[in-house]
């Protein structure tokens, strides 16, 4: 018996070793943090001059990391060919707050613009949305952000899977 194992052994062996060959374990299907992708991605947004835009692209050679997390835990479990969609908000970390700026309010009103979160101001020849009122030291100040819409607040994001490594 000792024998037919011992001769049944490199048999064995050399058939797993034919089956992992045949199918890489450490490959999977569908995307995880380890994965390699390329994907098309699309939003439809507001733009500044109040009119619905869309934002598409392709990213080839994506991999994980904190600045796209948004997207791979979005499309995590999906399969080559496979879109999902998802309420995110700017899921490329794509957003500049270096480019914000602060204003108080009594100035914008005294420029006749409204003052309510989600206006669009140009100042400047820079378009800004105010997204958020604050109060610093006691004076009530908008805050101007010129970045994009899809940047600035969720939107519905596609995304498709167009290859998988």
């Amino acid at each position: 018996m000792k024998s037919l194992l011992k001769g049944l052994l490199p048999i064995l062996i050399i058939a797993a070793g034919v089956f992992l060959l045949r199918k890489n374990p450490f490959k999977s299907d569908t995307i995880t943090e380890k994965s390699i992708i390329t994907i098309r991605y699309s939003t439809p947004y507001t733009n500044t001059q109040n009119t619905e835009e869309v934002f598409s692209g392709m990213i080839e050679h994506l991999q994980y990391s904190s600045s796209v997390a948004q997207v791979f835990s979005t499309l995590s479990g999906a399969k080559k060919g496979e879109s999902k969609t998802a309420l995110l908000k700017d899921p490329f970390s794509l957003h500049d707050d270096s480019l914000i700026q602060k204003m108080p309010t009594m100035l914008l009103t005294q420029m006749n613009t409204d003052t309510t979160v989600g206006t669009v101001v140009t100042l400047d020849d820079i378009t800004y949305t105010i997204t958020s009122i604050i109060n610093e030291e006691g004076v009530e100040k908008a805050v101007l952000d010129p970045n994009p819409a899809y940047t600035i607040q969720e939107q519905n994001w596609t995304f498709t899977v167009e290859t998988l490594q």
